[in-house]
């Protein structure tokens, strides 16, 4: 399970911030976000608070994975 802090839009041109907690990866959590509140239209930033069981992999984040050379 990971804590994030979901920055987004819901229609009125304010930016909203608010607390999430999630069993997705930063890939996924968006589209769950999204459904859970209705009223977002946009999610412009979201940042990791918590992610004590590491479900946000270096491959989830968009960092190359080690080869191992």
């Amino acid at each position: 399970m990971a804590t994030y802090k979901m920055y987004y839009d819901n229609g009125d041109g304010v930016i909203h911030n608010k607390e999430y907690i999630s069993e997705k990866n930063i890939d996924n959590v968006v589209e769950e976000f999204m459904s859970n509140n209705l009223a977002v239209t946009n999610v412009v930033r979201i940042d990791i608070l918590a992610d004590p069981d590491s479900i946000n992999t270096d491959e989830s984040l968009g960092r190359p994975t080690s080869t191992g050379d």
